[in-house]
C-alpha cells in the first residue's frame, strides 16, 4: 500500500508484540505562524503534527505528518528517503538556516495512501 502504510504496520506489529499501547489524543492547532489557508492541524505529541489541505471548495487535497525538527539533514526523517522532504518552518521567516525549527512533511495522497511525489 505504500511505505507510510508499511511504516505503520510495523509499528503496530511491534508494538503489539512488546505489550506497547500507544494512545494518540488529538488536539487542534495552530502550529505555524503566520496560520496557512485552508489547512488544518492536530498535535499527535509534542514532536509530531498531522494535517490536511483542502482547496477553497473545501475538497480534500492531501493529508500531511509533520515531525519536528531543524532544517538540516540530521534531522531530517530517512533524509527524505521515505517522503519526508518538505520543511515547514514554524515562523515564516526570510531565510532558513540549519538552526531554523520547524516540521520535516510527508504529503500523502488521500486516494492511494502514497507520497504525493512519488513515482
Amino acid at each position: 500500500m505504500g511505505p507510510i502504510y508499511d511504516w505503520l504496520y510495523r509499528r503496530a506489529c511491534r508494538n503489539r508484540a512488546f505489550g506497547i499501547q500507544e494512545h494518540y489524543e488529538f488536539i487542534y492547532a495552530h502550529p505555524f505562524s503566520p496560520p496557512l489557508p485552508n489547512h488544518h492541524w492536530w498535535y499527535i505529541s509534542n514532536e509530531e503534527v498531522v494535517g490536511i489541505a483542502t482547496d477553497e471548495n473545501k475538497k480534500l487535497l492531501h493529508v500531511i505528518h509533520g515531525i519536528l525538527g531543524k532544517y538540516r539533514v540530521e534531522d531530517q526523517p530517512y533524509q527524505g528517503k521515505t517522503g519526508y522532504k518538505y520543511f515547514r518552518p514554524l515562523k515564516n521567516t526570510e531565510e532558513l538556516t540549519e538552526n531554523t525549527l520547524g516540521f520535516w512533511e510527508i504529503h500523502i495522497d488521500p486516494e492511494t495512501g502514497l507520497p504525493l511525489d512519488s513515482e
